[in-house]
């Protein structure tokens, strides 16, 4: 569990920064839960997805190949036992560690509702926010891996880009 906190520590002051900004500007904590869980599912299929290009270049080095036939490999990868149980399971336990960190929040904001705050879900807002930006990342890097390229790299270009114009 300590894993997924550290790895969701990196980049804290943008992700404070989004998840703040998100939480504001949305009073609709469904819709905030919503984007949470397509961007988990993309993040696991974004993960297979890398897992079976390991699998297809160990096995099928030198032939030609798409994003299609990784998709297309995944079932096979995962028959091989190069997508194991063992990784599904510990995004199993990132899932726990998020869904915790969700419901500690939910907490603080009753107890605030309680209190008699006029903003209510701020902290879970904020929390739900942080943790999408932390699977947007994770997205980008499983893209980056399967790809070929640094994702993360042409964004930062492009926005230096567009700030020094």
């Amino acid at each position: 569990m300590t894993k997924y906190l550290h790895e969701i520590a990196n980049y804290w002051e943008y992700k404070i920064f989004g998840a703040v900004f998100a939480s504001v500007f949305t009073d609709d904590f469904l819709k905030l839960m919503v984007i949470f869980c397509l961007l988990e599912v993309l993040d696991t299929v974004s993960r297979m997805i890398a897992e079976s290009k390991h699998a297809y270049d160990s096995i099928y080095s030198g032939f030609p190949h798409t994003i299609g036939t990784y998709i297309s490999f995944m079932w096979q990868a995962r028959k091989w036992r190069f997508i194991q149980s063992d990784k599904l399971r510990s995004g199993a336990d990132k899932l726990l560690t998020y869904l915790l960190l969700i419901l500690s929040a939910t907490i603080v904001d009753s107890a605030l509702k309680i209190a008699g705050a006029d903003r209510v879900l701020l902290c879970t807002g904020v929390v739900v926010g942080f943790l999408s930006i932390t699977e947007m990342l994770s997205i980008i890097e499983n893209i980056s891996e399967f790809s070929n390229n640094n994702v993360v790299r042409m964004i930062k270009d492009k926005i230096s880009k567009k700030l020094n114009q």
